[in-house]
């Protein structure tokens, strides 16, 4: 035997005794919207994941009927790695925290005004880092000359620009992807005066 073949195997070994969990992109089709493996183990386990791996692509069909589409295979099991429309249709919705807001907090904004930017932080008087990464998902319309950008020096996003047309009560949600597979996100209102 291979000297290789049998790290692997005490590797697979370890993680059957030690029940070890991990987040790695396993498919736009690895899970259900409860989150469910779709071959029916809990997406968490490290077992289902080397299960999942053996599962062909044929028997993972994204044309299944839309009554039972909470059993369909349409997330991926880990949040961070679905696209942002499967994340606003409910995937990874169990690792979504929202403990999250704007530093200074929103207020109404003037028309044709920079605005000093505002950071996505945790709730509280805190400084602590988010470890956001990755793709900002936004749902809503955000006022012209408003933008998310990423500040990596603090891991977190912040909305930023000149508002350069009106704007009342625009209801905006973002998903930010963080370490962990967590999701954090954020709803506000936007108004521009």
């Amino acid at each position: 035997m291979h000297y290789s073949a049998v790290l692997t195997i005490l590797a697979v070994l370890s993680c059957l005794l030690y029940r070890v969990e991990a987040c790695g992109c396993y498919g736009p089709q690895s899970c259900t919207l409860k989150n469910d493996r779709c071959n029916g183990q809990p997406a968490s386990s490290i077992i289902a994941t080397l299960t999942a791996l053996e599962t062909s692509a044929a028997s993972l069909d994204p044309r299944a009927d839309a009554a039972g589409k909470d059993d369909q295979c349409v997330c991926d099991c880990c949040a961070v790695c679905n696209t942002c429309s499967a994340l606003f249709s409910g995937c990874g919705a169990d690792n979504i925290e929202t403990d999250i807001r704007f530093r200074p907090s929103l207020k109404p904004l003037q028309l044709n005004k920079p605005i000093k930017p505002l950071t996505i932080t945790r709730k509280g008087n805190t400084t602590e880092n988010l470890g956001l990464w990755g793709e900002l998902c936004v749902d809503g319309n955000l006022p012209k000359g408003l933008e998310f950008a990423y500040n990596a020096e603090d891991q977190t996003f912040v909305l930023q620009g000149t508002p350069v047309e009106k704007a009342r009560k625009e209801p905006v949600v973002v998903i930010a992807k963080a370490g962990g597979g967590v999701l954090q996100k954020l709803k506000f209102k936007v108004t521009v005066k």
